[in-house]
């Protein structure tokens, strides 16, 4: 997480008072895993605010944080501005603290209630902060954006490479390609599952054995799946880790139904699920719009996404999130089993087969929509539950509201998650894609 920090004051106010609370500001961001560019100083002049605030903007900063030291007059701040008003940028301010046993002022917070109403009838949609270096939990809510900004920026620079394209018609898996490249960023890059499968029958014996070094020291195959399957699902893992080294892949979905399924012979699910755990964000049935949810879940929270169907919502409020056979491996819970594909779809593979583990989970579906995104998001209590029909990964989710608005509020099937809450840092992603 990167940000640039410019404090800005008046020749009148600028002692070591608000030199001090300044640096605390940087100091507490920085205790808070943020790396910040600041060169220690507050900036009064007008030239020379706007140079160094064009210096920060080459420092390849994803966010900025204008920081309000004293009183200050708009056209310093404004020059500033101007250099940055493209990326994510934060104002924040600081009331009275107690200094030499009586409270004092620098007059941050006038300056910083000045600049809101400049910025708000300017226009800018900017996040605003007000509190003391010393509230931790301001630094984290600051810390949210930091992270929102970064994972903006990372979004905007990856490619997610796209095996086939739609799966089984699902409308809401389909996408708008410029629509996503311009108002989200990622760009996607198809390739054919012919291709794949060519690449498959050119894997060496030398990577097929490292390949199943890596299969049997994280998962146990039941004894009645074929040698055959075995070595198909391996090659499919070899061509597709290959697929996403040579493009420079940070996500892949893979178009499994039914080329794969039923032409192949070989499901992608466990592929895909060892790809996960090697950080390549992963997913199947050709719904870009739900890896870039898992993209954008990983740059927030720095862990391993995955996503699965909402297959039921019971009286009770419980909703059951449940893939085909695709779990990360790190996120499950008892014998990572892999077994046949369950019998009667008409399906022929190899699928994981244990539970999720329980916990705190955030969900998101970033929906495309005619005219942009929606985002929807929220947080649940996961609970540990018994395989889906027999065979099926799953999780039971108990949301933080009301189940019955969860289901108002479908965008499609599918839903990213990851553990733990990250819905604050959604909040700022949300608010800096409504530029």
């Amino acid at each position: 997480m990167r940000t640039g920090f410019i404090a800005i004051g008046h020749n009148d106010y600028t002692g070591s008072m608000a030199l001090s609370k300044t640096t605390e500001a940087v100091e507490r961001l920085r205790a808070n895993g943020v790396k910040v560019h600041f060169d220690g100083k507050i900036h009064t002049d007008i030239r020379e605010t706007g140079e160094y605030s064009r210096s920060l903007v080459a420092e390849n900063v994803s966010s900025i944080i204008l920081f309000p030291s004293t009183w200050i007059e708009c056209p310093v701040a404004m020059a500033a501005v101007t250099e940055f008003e493209h990326l994510p940028f934060a104002l924040w301010g600081m009331g009275m603290f107690e200094h030499g046993g009586r409270m004092e002022s620098t007059g941050s917070l006038v300056s910083y209630a000045m600049l809101e109403g400049a910025f708000k009838k300017m226009e800018y949609s900017h996040s605003a902060f007000y509190g003391d270096p010393g509230d931790e939990g301001l630094i984290k809510v600051i810390t949210a954006f930091v992270r929102a900004a970064d994972a903006v920026y990372r979004l905007k620079r990856s490619l997610i490479g796209l095996v086939g394209y739609s799966s089984m018609g699902i409308y809401t898996g389909m996408f708008d390609a410029p629509m996503l490249r311009k108002k989200i960023g990622p760009e996607v890059i198809q390739t054919d599952s012919y291709t794949v499968v060519n690449m498959m029958n050119s894997v060496s014996g030398e990577e097929l054995a490292l390949a199943a070094g890596n299969l049997f020291e994280t998962a146990v195959p039941d004894e009645d799946i074929a040698d055959e399957s075995i070595q198909k699902l391996l090659r499919m893992y070899c061509a597709l880790k290959k697929l996403c080294k040579d493009g420079g892949y940070e996500a892949i979905n893979v178009k499994c139904q039914y080329e794969f399924s039923k032409e192949l012979g070989m499901t992608a699910c466990v592929p895909l699920s060892l790809l996960a755990e090697e950080g390549i964000v992963a997913a199947c049935e050709g719904d870009i719009p739900c890896s870039v949810s898992m993209l954008a879940l990983k740059y927030l929270s720095g862990g391993i996404p995955a996503y699965a169907d909402v297959i039921d919502v019971d009286g009770g409020g419980v909703v059951k999130l449940s893939p085909c056979g695709f779990i990360p491996y790190s996120l499950g819970t008892g014998i990572r089993r892999i077994r046949g594909f369950m019998p009667g779809y008409g399906f022929n593979g190899v699928q994981n087969s244990f539970p999720f583990k329980g916990g705190k989970i955030t969900y998101l579906r970033i929906a495309e929509m005619m005219d942009g995104y929606e985002f929807i998001y929220g947080t649940g209590e996961g609970t540990e539950t018994e395989l889906r029909q027999g065979y099926m990964p799953a999780l039971d989710v108990r949301p933080d509201g009301d189940a019955g608005e969860f289901v108002r509020n479908f965008y499609g099937q599918h839903y990213a998650f990851c553990y733990g809450d990250f819905t604050r840092e959604i909040a700022e992603l949300e608010k800096i894609y409504s530029k």
